[in-house]
């Protein structure tokens, strides 16, 4: 399913902000690896913003059995955004290994849409273009 056509240019605008960021996230997602043993980033959704509206993002967020929240982490974000974001990581099976996903998520016109970009080859086929996220 498609972004409605009068969301078309806001997916775009956070498919470039995303985009433009995959490259600092992997080297920092390595970065960060190499020194806890292989333990890669989780980066915690804040709330999303309606309709295109840019929103306050938490960087404060992480997860409770992780020190470093999404400033810690260092990946740069402006302090609003139009999307929410979350960072996950996910073991598929040898040889690939951890890998991670970063989502992006807006409400339009009330429903929720998410696009999930993920690291190397995604063996388990978690990356999707936009869909609505029902729950």
């Amino acid at each position: 399913m498609a972004v409605p056509a009068r969301w078309r240019t806001l997916a775009g605008q956070i498919d470039a902000a995303v985009e433009s960021r995959l490259t600092d996230l992997a080297t920092r997602q390595t970065a960060y690896a190499q020194t806890r043993s292989g333990r890669l980033w989780q980066g915690v959704r804040w709330p999303e913003p309606a309709d295109g509206a840019d929103g306050d993002r938490d960087a404060a967020r992480k997860p409770t059995d992780q020190n470093e929240d999404w400033t810690a982490f260092g990946l740069s974000l402006p302090a609003r955004l139009p999307m929410a974001l979350s960072v996950d990581v996910f073991l598929a099976p040898a040889p690939v290994g951890w890998g991670w996903t970063i989502t992006a998520y807006v409400r339009l016109d009330g429903a929720l849409w998410a696009r999930t970009w993920a690291s190397g080859s995604d063996p388990l086929g978690r990356a999707h273009g936009w869909q609505r996220d029902d729950g």
